[in-house]
């Protein structure tokens, strides 16, 4: 462990990342890790980093101007030209800073970082969040000392860099780690079900539109027993509302929770999206969920996301095309009739959460920095 040295003894780490949630919640849970360490983490990203509420942390950052490619022949012109420049701005950064590690967590700033880290021979690694390995990690593959997967049979990586693979699971932030130690909320049979839907950084539209139709076709009794806490798009907000409010539902409505921590603390179930972060913060709090995976997620990571949740026995997968007001209604209502469902699937969750991500990859930081033998690769 590093200690006791000024700020400019201090190994600096980049930790590149895009500027999605389920990109820089993990980079973020590594940084506070790396910091109580003693090491010095800079935060390489996009200029959409500062919305997802984590500006708290105080992190060091380094703002790339790539963030998106569009799909039209003038948005891929300005997307190559993007890329171009970051690549030459993090060659410059990691020079300046005299970076001795880079983690790469994926998104599109992530991809000319860890290109200009491995041109310059400096240490890396790449981290992946999803059961199926992405286009940019996979380029990265050859040259890099490590592959941290979240999940123990990640998809797509070639064979010939298996000796590579690090399982470490996926980092949460230490608020949800917390909440492993907490027991699940009780669930009676006259209690009310409390219900967490989080839409992910993209927003779900969807859940605006077919949670509150569900809910109104649960039977009275029920229905008074719902507590909702949803997140929803700003345009959303009045229709649903209203929605909750004609049911005389208990609802609270907000675009981005900076408290999710303690919604997820007592909550009985959570709806969401099947991006990595969702689920292992989900995981990791020991909460079922009902997974609806975003259709147009890449290579539809987010299918293969929830299908291994679900073999868990932790949770439901509803495609979008079943994830309808008839069918979601009727899973509730089995749950508010059997409370002890819930329960089981509460447990398999909690056993299938992994906390000690972010001290395993900052192992891995260290081991790499040292030239150790990288113990923790299977």
């Amino acid at each position: 462990m590093v200690s006791n040295m000024s700020d400019k003894e201090k190994p600096i780490i980049a930790l590149a990342a895009g500027g999605t949630g389920g990109h820089i919640f993990p980079a973020v849970a590594l940084a506070r890790e790396l910091e109580k360490r003693g090491y010095r983490p800079i935060l390489f990203t996009d200029k959409r980093y500062l919305s997802y509420g984590v500006q708290k942390y105080n992190l060091e950052n380094e703002i790339l101007p790539l963030s998106h490619f569009s799909s039209n022949i003038f948005g891929k012109i300005k997307g190559a030209l993007q890329l171009g420049i970051s690549f030459l701005k993090a060659l410059y950064l990691l020079k300046k800073y005299n970076i001795k590690c880079v983690v790469g967590f994926g998104g599109y700033p992530s991809f000319p970082t860890m290109m200009a880290a491995q041109l310059l021979g400096i240490k890396n690694a790449i981290h992946e969040q999803n059961s199926i390995i992405g286009r940019a990690n996979k380029k990265l593959c050859e040259k890099t000392s490590a592959i941290a997967v979240s999940y123990q049979n990640t998809s797509g990586i070639p064979n010939k860099y298996k000796n590579k693979i690090y399982h470490t699971g996926n980092p949460i932030r230490p608020e949800i780690q917390a909440l492993k130690m907490l027991p699940y909320p009780d669930f009676t049979d006259h209690s009310k079900l409390h219900i967490l839907i989080t839409g992910g950084s993209q927003g779900a539209k969807i859940f605006s539109k077919i949670i509150p139709q569900s809910i109104k076709l649960l039977p009275i009794e029920f229905r008074r027993r719902v507590r909702i806490d949803q997140q929803c798009r700003q345009n959303d907000f009045e229709v649903v509302k209203r929605m909750y409010t004609e049911l005389d539902v208990d609802a609270e409505l907000s675009a981005f929770f900076s408290d999710m921590p303690n919604r997820l603390a007592s909550a009985h179930l959570v709806i969401c999206r099947s991006g990595a972060s969702s689920l292992s913060e989900a995981a990791g709090a020991g909460r079922p969920t009902i997974m609806v995976p975003l259709p147009t997620s890449k290579d539809n990571h987010q299918y293969y996301n929830a299908t291994a949740f679900e073999e868990l026995g932790a949770g439901i997968v509803m495609v979008q095309d079943s994830f309808t007001p008839e069918n979601l209604a009727f899973k509730l209502e089995n749950f508010f009739r059997a409370p002890t469902l819930l329960l089981d699937y509460a447990k398999n969750a909690h056993a299938s959460g992994i906390i000690d991500a972010d001290k395993k990859l900052a192992d891995l930081v260290r081991d790499l920095l040292q030239g150790d033998n990288l113990t923790y690769l299977s």
